[in-house]
């Protein structure tokens, strides 16, 4: 009976770990699909354009470990993939004005053979389906930014392999979003906010807490084995 209450109480504990890693978002931008009237903003490098949004983080939020947006696929809504994402955080402007910096603080391409997941929302906007992207960053450690500090975040696809189609960012009006057409140009004012969530849990737990609760409980169930023959 102890031997089960102590398999129990370990198998507790890997729970415990593993839930440890589920957190709540740590930023929101406020765009709710299917809620709120959106719209879209294209967001690829075939089309040559880029946009960005900006965001905070909260002490003790600090640290990003998953990125989740949507988007949609114009104007055939065939999309081939899978595609590269350009993922770029940006600092801003020391002048004061409310734009980032040309070069990002931050770059992860997240593509083949890294596959980003999309998953269709079931809800469309002019005629084509809005999809659901999720991918970790910067594992195994994440990304930890400065609090209470003004950044941006673009998000670029590259669809050059889909000859009717161009990636674009799902969002809704009045926001501080700017596009640019390449890297070396100038960010101006498009006015929208983006569709994008910030979480400091990784989709895909680390292995670390769940080994280590394994670990525990192998050495659990063999401790009262040696006792047993040390006794004997």
């Amino acid at each position: 009976m102890k031997c089960c209450h102590r398999v129990l109480s370990v198998a507790g504990l890997w729970l415990i770990a593993a839930q440890s890693v589920l957190a709540a978002p740590i930023y929101d931008n406020g765009v709710v699909v299917g809620v709120d009237p959106i719209a879209f903003g294209v967001a690829d490098f075939d089309a040559s354009n880029q946009v960005v949004d900006d965001f905070s983080l909260a002490p003790g939020q600090t640290t990003i470990r998953s990125f989740h947006w949507t988007g949609i696929y114009r104007t055939s809504d065939t999309p081939t993939g899978p595609e590269a994402f350009w993922i770029r955080v940006f600092d801003q402007e020391p002048s004061g004005e409310a734009r980032p910096r040309f070069d990002p603080i931050f770059e992860q391409v997240i593509g083949t053979p890294i596959v980003v997941p999309r998953t269709d929302t079931g809800v469309t906007l002019s005629g084509s389906r809005i999809f659901a992207f999720s991918v970790d960053v910067g594992s195994p450690v994440g990304l930890t930014l400065a609090a209470n500090t003004p950044y941006w975040l673009s998000i670029t696809a590259d669809t050059s392999a889909d000859t009717d189609d161009n990636w674009a960012w799902i969002n809704k009006g009045g926001g501080n979003s700017r596009q640019r057409s390449a890297d070396s140009s100038f960010w101006f004012s498009n006015g929208q906010t983006f569709d994008f969530v910030l979480d400091d849990a990784f989709l895909t737990p680390e292995p670390s807490s769940g080994l280590l609760a394994l670990l525990g409980l192998a050495g659990w169930l063999v401790l009262p084995v040696r006792l047993r023959r040390r006794n004997s």
